[in-house]
């Protein structure tokens, strides 16, 4: 096996200083372990600035979503279908976990109230799917 392999990769979300593992994530606590550190290949990418995000709660079911109101395409196009949804014209996400919400209103993001939505449950139950599956399927 090449070296290239053998490379754990991250993706370094900023403004958050938040790092992603891609490929690597399970060396960690092996790492940690043993005291040894990681090498790692680190991509950077960025986050809409929190002007541009709305945090609605969609109705009936009280699901958290977020809007981005921005006009960027590029950002809209890295929703995955089971996450997205429209409310009032705007491309968004909804928010299984209440840690992102905190996470959003520190950085910023303001609630602009509540929206109907009869789709979100899906969608919610949807995510909680994905990343159960992507999380302990592995």
């Amino acid at each position: 096996m090449s070296d290239s392999y053998e490379v754990a990769q991250y993706v370094r979300v900023d403004p958050f200083n938040m790092y992603i593992a891609i490929e690597g994530k399970n060396r960690v606590s092996l790492f940690r372990k043993f005291k040894r550190s990681i090498v790692a290949r680190v991509t950077m990418t960025s986050y809409p600035p929190a002007h541009e995000l709305r945090l609605v709660k969609l109705r009936p079911c009280g699901v958290n979503a977020l809007l981005y109101t921005g006009g960027r395409l590029s950002v809209t196009k890295r929703l995955h279908a089971w996450q997205a949804i429209r409310v009032d014209g705007h491309l968004g996400a909804v928010l299984p976990f209440k840690e992102s919400v905190a996470v959003l209103q520190e950085y910023g993001v303001r609630f602009a109230g509540n929206r109907i939505s009869l789709l979100a449950a899906v969608r919610r139950r949807k995510a909680l799917l994905t990343v159960a599956n992507d999380y302990y399927v592995r």
